[in-house]
């Protein structure tokens, strides 16, 4: 099962903000180049006071990938891509960059399995990226 951009983006939202993070939707992070850069999620931490910007896309193709590595030194934010479609030599990659990237497949599987098992599985998605902010 493929959830929307906006599904997962809801899903992901409310996760957060059970967790007690403070979270924005498309909001905007100032790079230090002065360019501000569109983030669809980003979920700060203030106790610790650490954020990490997270991205939905359908596909990464290597036309995206110096986009995705100039914003994240611009920004110099952790940044989460989720996406439906992107090659594993992109996923190395962007890495090898600190930008994780969630193939939508695993999230989907996390949110759409038995209530037991999903707890289980988004919350591992979800460790994923709390742990960045601690």
């Amino acid at each position: 099962m493929s959830f929307t951009k906006e599904e997962i983006e809801s899903r992901l939202v409310e996760e957060f903000q059970k967790k007690g993070l403070v979270v924005k939707k498309r909001a905007l992070l100032k790079g230090l180049s002065g360019i501000e850069h569109r983030f669809d999620i980003i979920v700060e931490n203030p106790e610790k006071n650490k954020r990490v910007a997270i991205t939905i896309l359908d596909r990464i193709d290597y036309d995206h990938v110096i986009q995705i590595l100039a914003t994240r030194i611009d920004v110099n934010t952790p940044h989460i891509i989720i996406a439906k479609d992107v090659r594993s030599e992109i996923v190395d990659l962007l890495k090898s960059a600190n930008i994780t990237v969630i193939v939508q497949g695993e999230l989907s599987a996390a949110i759409s399995t038995q209530e037991k098992q999903r707890r289980n599985n988004l919350s591992s998605i979800l460790e994923q990226i709390v742990k960045l902010l601690s």
